[in-house]
């Protein structure tokens, strides 16, 4: 009886177990749910409420209620105090609130619990932006973006670190380390802001003076962009910090195309390619001396940009000449020049001498972003291409 008795009771126990685990599943589980169905909020039991409550504070933050999002935080903190959402959610609740002396204690206590929640990591940042202290900043800054490459007011986060040498030093110091939003940092949306091409710029060059060299591939991205504006000596700056030599500083580089050869890439200096449906084209080299020419055929009906170069000329009046030979034969006219302004080729109209000969003229304005392009001629068919050089006319 003594044993029926003890099992009954252990029976009774451990249902009452089971069912305060059923029930905290499941209140904990519909907690959870309410992150994506705020609507679950008010079937959520109150000692669960702390990730609809800290939802809700989020919410009203958004819509600048900051009475009901004080409140929510509030309701926050008491079912989840540890939690170090709930208490950075009441130090900003507090702080649009008006009450900033109170923001601070809050967002020190969620700093102690943790670093990951955002809100933490922005009010720290803004206190070290405030301070002047752009090392600790840029690592506040560093750490939200390294949970957040993609994090969308990146460039407004990061703008007031941009806007000093002090403060780009910092973020070179951080960059120094290869987080994952290098590559995002140095590949922004360019919709032709140039101010944020100049301070990105500026910190790449920062990273270079840190002996922190990265490569061709990024800073090509920047290089070519400096270019479209004329900014040249900037750009050869960034080059030969980050990947070496960017060439001859204003005339035509390249001219045997070796480095186009060599480099298996598009470059911001020298030659690029222009792929089009009518023209095939391939390096082909000459030999021991290590040249090579550009061997192309159009089998189109109209003239095709094969080549372009962005150039640096000074106004005045050139000459460019090239070799052109189709079977170790001289093929002259194979090949005509434009050099146009704003990074764009356009297919030339009037056309004086031929460049395998006297060389044709071209006429070099005061401009940004000079590009020397070259066009094949429709029916042409395995032209060599080599030997380029621009020379002064006058």
């Amino acid at each position: 009886m003594a044993w029926r008795r003890s099992s009954i009771a252990w029976k009774a126990a451990f249902t009452i177990v089971l069912l305060a685990y059923l029930t905290a599943s499941w209140g904990s589980g519909l907690d959870r749910l309410t992150r994506g169905w705020p609507a679950l909020q008010e079937f959520v039991p109150t000692a669960f409420r702390a990730e609809a409550a800290r939802q809700a504070a989020l919410l009203a933050l958004e819509q600048g209620n900051g009475s009901a999002a004080l409140a929510e935080a509030r309701r926050a903190v008491d079912a989840e105090p540890v939690h170090p959402m709930s208490t950075a959610l009441l130090g900003a609740a507090r702080q649009i609130g008006g009450a900033a002396q109170g923001a601070d204690p809050a967002f020190r206590v969620a700093g102690m619990l943790g670093w990951r929640a955002r809100l933490t990591q922005l009010y720290w940042y803004d206190a070290a932006v405030r301070s002047g202290d752009w090392p600790l900043a840029a690592i506040r800054a560093d750490a939200v973006l390294r949970v957040d490459p993609a994090f969308p007011l990146s460039d407004r986060l990061l703008a007031p670190l941009e806007a000093s040498e002090p403060g780009q030093s910092a973020i070179a110091a951080r960059l120094a380390l290869r987080p994952d939003w290098l590559e995002s940092y140095f590949h922004f949306k360019d919709e032709g802001q140039g101010e944020l091409l100049g301070r990105r710029t500026k910190v790449a060059l920062a990273l270079a003076a840190r002996g922190v060299p990265l490569g061709c591939k990024t800073p090509a991205f920047l290089a070519a962009r400096l270019l479209a504006r004329g900014e040249r000596a900037q750009a050869e700056e960034l080059w030969r910090g980050h990947c070496g030599d960017p060439g001859r500083a204003a005339g035509l580089s390249d001219g045997r195309f070796e480095r186009l050869a060599t480099q298996g890439a598009t470059p911001p200096f020298g030659w690029i390619r222009h792929s089009s449906g009518d023209i095939t084209a391939r390096l082909v080299a000459l030999g021991e001396d290590g040249g090579h020419v550009f061997r192309a055929s159009n089998f189109g009906d109209v003239s095709r940009l094969a080549l372009s170069q962005r150039l640096a000329l000074r106004p005045g009046r050139y000459r460019f000449f090239a070799e052109m030979r189709t079977d170790g034969r001289a093929t002259p006219g194979a090949y005509l020049a434009s050099l146009d302004c704003d990074g764009a080729a356009r297919r030339p109209r009037r056309i004086m001498p031929d460049p395998a000969g006297e060389g044709q003229l071209l006429n070099a304005g005061a401009c940004s972003g000079q590009t020397l392009g070259l066009w094949l001629q429709p029916g042409t068919r395995n032209v060599d291409l080599g030997n380029l050089r621009i020379e002064a006319a006058d």
